[in-house]
């Protein structure tokens, strides 16, 4: 281009253009490559002249294509691979130092393990140490396989960074043997460490358990012992030394207990001496890092929330300015989460009556400030609306209190995995609204872990990964993980993976359309190749690989399953009135937990994944059909080289991403075959037009944006790790403050002698302090700021140094009442709430068999939880709202003939009760009345189909609205039975002995807002009032649902 020549500057585009559907030809490695040589696109640039350029292009596809069908070339030596790192050298000190002594140490380590004693003169002990495993694996391979230089490579860059401290990341390409080398490094490390363990964390649970299976009797005979599967329980201290297989959150959860204890540091002790090896390290250090798994603490109050959510929902249906249209991206959520957040305050200020300045009592817990929890549920709410289904989330069906109901499962779009058991904190009820489920509630998050955290604790962390990704990546390994040098290894044996141009769809049917035929023509060989192997399609979400199944399966395909005796059967066979498909091949869907692949693939399947298949998933070629298969398949010859994988990809991923995919064929030196079939519904006549054009500026923008993401992600972590740090303060201070609670109230010279009361006040304690924590970790904003400190979080929740009065134990026959003094001051100090207040009580009445007078102490805390006076006068001006149950109402009442002077009592606290459940149920109708002005004003009444506009904008009927007019109902039903109580004596019963059988009801309302709204202590007659019929026939949808998930 620079000489003006229009040939020219064609021919270098041309060439650019091959080199992007070829990548993994831009270089071979070879230093003495002669004029004119074809082996790769630098030298073709540097030894022929550019009007030449795309005719060598062609012989080199040619030659591309006669190595298809050959075996691969022998191994790579250790010469070979210590001269392209040296040419891959990054200039920095540890690098040069580690690649130095790589240099001195390989061609020793490789001679040592062919036997060679004589060649081996100047390894040092860690090279011995390596090549004791590396003989074992052998032998244990019983000679047919040993490790290759490259391998041998990688496990002794990363046993040396274990013994000398220093952090490195060593990147080995896809099909090398990762989980091998990995072993191996464990292996060496726990020979040495005895006493410690080595975790290896890997991508998702099935590949942990894999390789656990796989590498189990090998290390065994390493270590004397096999490697434990963390999923089953992962230990620490002296039961927990040895080699565990685990992903991150098995080991988070682990801390996380230990924090629920109160012995983090003595678990921290213990790690410190202990290694962390990363397999798939680009994908737990960068996409995982900011995956935390967080302890929810079970807070009363916090589930009060209920009309807030059901509110919430209906703006961003029934509300011109939170319409879909109008919020499309994450640009305009924070103006719009502002907007929505100003209008729910508006109508809970309208409701209280009391103007600006209103006190949200039946909704709020005191100790939660509203404005914040407001705007975190109307970011939540608007968020909740851009997750993706069948891409961010699934809807599967799972059994939840003895019946099958379907549920929102989110997927790691990391992995394309499904993380169950986890939920979005703000964004979840609003997901189940929009989806038709029964909305449940969010609670505040106590105790967390992450993996940036986790990596401070350990004394060595390091990996392996078969793409560390471009300098983007590289800044973030070094700024989070302090991880300064990364180690490219070359492929053990250079690759031949062929690209087919690829093909462009403007819609879903014809792209569908595209996949299949791609596959059949592969699968017959019709494709000019000249071999042929089985097909694995790779979807970017579960649902684009729920739709080829479906289209394979109507064009006749068996789609396969597993039978129940491990037997593969097809889930259902074409039948006449189908096409008949030329291939017959069998589909294997591998993109939910429950999905698998036959061992070794027969050439006639196609495999179909989300980005599950993508990282981590190895098949074998050149199997049989199952034995039960009775389909007619093309016969086509072997090839030398045996059967070859065909990788069709469906989307444009970033760097990293995309040889991850292409990764899973060309493995071990093999040969490999890819074609990327797109759907470009925007732009698709200028996709079609050069495709090869958009697949680079589709890169372009991902490697963009990767960018910007990491940047910021890495000042999130930043804050995290701070935050952590908070926590185990929090956590060492808990405990201390405990014991000096527990102190105040049960001092050493105390007269009471009662042996429960010690254990039972302590676990009462432990579960304030904890929910304190966790109420303003969740909802202190905007009181709590960036930097602050536990002392902050102490003073701000009101927990102040434990007073120390004068209990007159000492004093004859005044042991209870001095006790009841502590009781109280104690509560007053740390202001319980009602609930709390009522669970002292409940602890209390029991104890009345050593002295009655326990008995009276309890009504007395019964009273103030049942009581909506206040907020009562604390010494230094101070107030305190114990807010309000109606249980301890109908406790009171229960007692009444049982304790002298009960009664009126009694009778007054259910009254209040009474009396605050009316309350709430006025914030339920009024957000009934604003769903019905919502409505109105968008040109209809609140319907079961939501439309603004003409347009329907809902897949499913909305069901928010009967599950909160079932919820009003049950609050009528409670009303109706704490009026019974006034009449007379009734049967005070819990609902966990008959929660079972009321299992689809507490489903349909929100199994925790039941919890809440309607408690669990409730009067005699039947515990919730029956279903009525719209509520009927959502549970009839919704059993329907779960059938069909």
């Amino acid at each position: 281009a620079a000489s003006g020549s229009r040939a020219v500057e064609e021919a270098g585009l041309e060439l650019l253009r091959s080199a992007v559907l070829f990548p993994g030809q831009t270089y071979c490695g070879a230093t003495d490559s002669q004029q004119g040589a074809c082996c790769c696109f630098a030298h073709i640039v540097q030894h022929s002249d550019p009007r030449t350029w795309q005719k060598h292009c062609e012989d080199m596809k040619h030659s591309l294509v006669m190595r298809l069908a050959k075996k691969p070339a022998d191994n790579m030596p250790d010469k070979e691979v210590i001269r392209q790192l040296m040419e891959a050298t990054d200039g920095t000190e540890s690098y040069e130092k580690s690649l130095n002594w790589l240099a001195a140490q390989l061609p020793a380590a490789c001679a040592l393990l062919a036997g060679r004693k004589a060649a081996s003169h100047g390894a040092d002990e860690v090279v011995k140490d390596v090549v004791a495993v590396a003989n074992k694996y052998t032998s244990f391979h019983k000679g047919k396989r040993s490790f290759r230089p490259v391998q041998m490579a990688s496990i002794l860059l990363n046993v040396r960074a274990a013994f000398t401290d220093s952090k490195i990341l060593v990147e080995m390409q896809t099909g090398e043997g990762k989980t091998d080398t990995c072993a191996a490094v464990a292996a060496t490390i726990a020979r040495r460490c005895p006493g410690y363990a080595v975790h290896i964390v890997t991508s998702s649970s099935d590949r942990a358990s894999d390789d656990c299976k796989t590498t189990a009797d090998f290390l065994e005979q390493c270590t004397g012992r096999k490697p434990r599967l963390a999923a089953d329980g992962l230990k620490w201290g002296a039961e927990g030394a040895g080699i565990w297989y685990a992903q991150v959150t098995d080991v988070q959860k682990m801390v996380v207990d230990e924090m629920r204890q109160g012995r983090p540091k003595e678990l921290f002790k213990w790690l410190d001496g202990c290694y962390l090896l990363v397999d798939e390290a680009d994908h737990v250090l960068l996409e995982q890092s900011e995956n935390q798994l967080f302890i929810s603490s079970p807070c009363r109050g916090f589930q009060a929330l209920t009309p807030m959510t059901f509110l919430a929902v209906a703006y961003l249906d029934f509300h011109a300015d939170f319409a879909e249209e109008k919020v499309k991206n994450l640009l305009k959520l924070p103006e719009a989460s502002s907007a929505l957040a100003t209008s729910l305050e508006k109508d809970i200020r309208h409701f209280e009556g009391k103007g600006k300045n209103g006190r949200w009592k039946q909704m709020a817990p005191v100790k939660v400030h509203e404005e914040a929890c407001i705007a975190e549920l109307a970011c939540g709410s608007l968020g909740a609306r851009m997750k993706s289904s069948g891409r961010e989330f699934i809807i599967e069906s799972r059994e939840e209190h003895g019946i099958e109901v379907p549920q929102v499962v989110i997927v790691d779009m990391a992995t394309g995995t499904e993380s169950v058991g986890t939920r979005w904190t703000s964004e979840a009820p609003t997901v189940e609204a929009l989806h038709a489920l029964p909305i449940g509630g969010s609670e505040p998050l106590a105790f967390f872990s992450s993996i940036p955290t986790l990596s401070r604790k350990y004394s060595w962390i390091g990996g392996t990964t078969g793409t560390l990704g471009q300098a983007q990546c590289l800044n973030f390994y070094a700024k989070v993980y302090n991880a300064r040098a990364t180690f490219r290894l070359p492929r053990n044996v250079p690759g031949c993976i062929y690209q087919l141009d690829p093909e462009v769809a403007s819609n879903e049917a014809e792209w569908l359309q595209n996949v299949q035929r791609s596959a059949e023509r592969y699968l017959t060989n019709k494709h000019g190749l000249g071999i042929t192997g089985p097909t694995l399609v790779i979807t970017e979400s579960i649902a684009k690989a729920e739709k080829v199944v479906g289209h394979l399966r109507e064009l006749g395909y068996p789609i396969m399953k597993r039978g129940a005796k491990d037997e593969w059967l097809a889930e259902e066979r074409a039948d006449e009135g189908k096409t008949r498909p030329a291939s017959y091949a069998h589909v294997f869907p591998y993109f939910k937990g429950t999905h698998a692949v036959m061992e070794t693939l027969p050439d006639a399947c196609i495999v179909v994944a989300s980005n599950k298949g993508g990282r981590g998933l190895d098949l074998r070629l050149d199997g049989e059909c199952p034995p039960s298969c009775a389909f007619p398949h093309p016969v086509v010859e072997k090839t030398e080289g045996g059967r070859v994988l065909f990788v069709i990809l469906t989307e444009v991923l970033n760097d990293r991403q995309d040889l991850q995919a292409r990764g899973r064929c060309g493995r071990s030196g093999k040969p490999g075959v890819i074609q990327y079939q797109l759907l470009v519904e925007d732009t698709p006549l200028q996709a079609r037009s050069d495709p090869v054009g958009y697949m680079i500026g589709a890169q372009n923008k991902r490697a963009s944006q990767e960018s910007a993401q990491l940047a910021s992600k890495a000042d999130r972590v930043a804050d995290m790790i701070k935050d952590g740090r908070l926590l185990e303060s929090f956590v060492d201070w808990s405990r201390s403050y405990k014991a000096q609670l527990l102190k105040q109230v049960l001092p050493e010279d105390s007269a009471l002698a009662v042996d429960e009361m010690p254990r039972t006040l302590a676990t009462m304690l432990e579960e304030l302090v904890v929910e304190r924590w966790a109420y303003w970790r969740t909802a202190g904003e905007p009181q709590r700021q960036k930097d602050d400190t536990l002392y902050h979080f102490r003073q701000r929740q009101i927990l102040g140094t434990p007073s120390v009065s004068d209990s007159g134990d000492k004093k004859e026959g005044c042991s209870v009442r001095a006790f009841a003094q502590r009781l109280w001051d104690c509560a007053a100090q740390l202001r319980l709430d009602a609930e709390q207040l009522m669970a002292v009580a409940m602890e209390l009445l029991p104890l009345q068999s050593h002295e009655p007078a326990f008995a009276f102490v309890a009504r007395d805390f019964l009273e103030q939880a049942a009581s909506d006076t206040g907020p009562w006068k604390l010494q230094g001006g101070e107030e305190w709202q114990a807010e309000w149950t109606g249980n301890a109402a109908l406790v009171l009442a229960y007692l009444r003939d049982r304790l002298p002077g009960s009664d009126g009592r009694a009778s007054e606290a259910l009254d209040r009760s009474i009396k605050r459940l009316r309350e709430l149920k006025k914030a339920f109708r009024m957000a009934n009345d604003r769903f019905e002005a919502l409505a109105k004003a968008m040109g209809h009444t609140y319907p079961s189909r939501v439309k603004q506009g003409p347009k329907e904008v809902r897949e499913h009927k909305t069901q928010y609205g009967v599950q909160r007019q079932g919820i009003l109902q049950q609050l009528d039903h409670r009303i109706d039975q704490l009026k019974a109580a006034k009449n007379g004596p009734f049967e005070l019963r819990h609902l966990s002995s008959v929660e079972r059988p009321l299992a689809s009801h507490l489903h349909l309302l929100g199994y925790t807002w039941c919890k809440v709204v309607f408690e669990w202590n409730v009067g005699g007659g039947e515990i919730l009032a029956a279903m009525d019929p719209r509520m009927s026939e959502w549970l009839g949808d919704l059993t329907n649902l779960a059938k069909a998930t």
